[in-house]
Formats: C-alpha cells, sequence, structure tokens
C-alpha cells in the first residue's frame, strides 16, 4: 500500500515537473521578442520606420476614415495635429451617399 501511495506520488511530481518545464519553455519562447538592453536601439528604429495607427472616424453610415501613417519620424516632417481625430467626419456632408445615388440614377436617365 505504502509502494502504491510512493509511485503515485512520484508520478504526480514528474508529472508536474514536465507541465513547469514547458511554461518554462513556452515562456522563453515568447520572451524573444522583448526589448532589452542588447536590442534597444534596433526596436526603437523598427517603431520609428513602421509607425502603427490605430485611430479612425466613423461617420453615421459607418464608414471608417483612417489617418495616414505619420512621417514625422521618416521624412522630418512633424505630424499633423488639427484637433481630435473624430472631427475629420465633420467637414463631410452627411447625405454624401444620398447625392452619389441621385446623380446615379440622372446619369441611367431615370
Amino acid at each position: 500500500m505504502k509502494e502504491e501511495e510512493d509511485a503515485e506520488f512520484n508520478r504526480l511530481i514528474a508529472e508536474n515537473d514536465r507541465i513547469n518545464k514547458e511554461k518554462v519553455r513556452a515562456a522563453i519562447a515568447r520572451s524573444r521578442d522583448f526589448v532589452d538592453k542588447t536590442n534597444l536601439e534596433a526596436k526603437i528604429i523598427e517603431a520609428l520606420e513602421n509607425p502603427k495607427v490605430y485611430d479612425f472616424a466613423i461617420d453615421r453610415q459607418g464608414n471608417k476614415y483612417y489617418d495616414p501613417k505619420p512621417v514625422k519620424y521618416q521624412e522630418g516632417v512633424p505630424t499633423r495635429q488639427k484637433g481630435r481625430l473624430f472631427d475629420k467626419t465633420l467637414g463631410i456632408p452627411q447625405n454624401a451617399g444620398e447625392a452619389e445615388q441621385k446623380q446615379g440614377t440622372k446619369a441611367a436617365g431615370v
């Protein structure tokens, strides 16, 4: 009875060790892209050369308006910052889609 309990206990310990080693290996694999002292300059240059813009405006029809990628660090030109990004849709008429449809029906002779 004691030997069976010891065998079961040893099996559980071995399985737990295996699971923990897999977790550590997975964490090490994920950490390859982390920023540290050795690759800090390269990561900064990579981020400046490939900017990601997640901002966009949505009008009432559900159309998305993306801002262009910033070129401040690529061309030495400061980025344009005029108010909030959602103000971009204020200059667009809300019935722009209706006007296009009317022009299409006039062109078709309807």
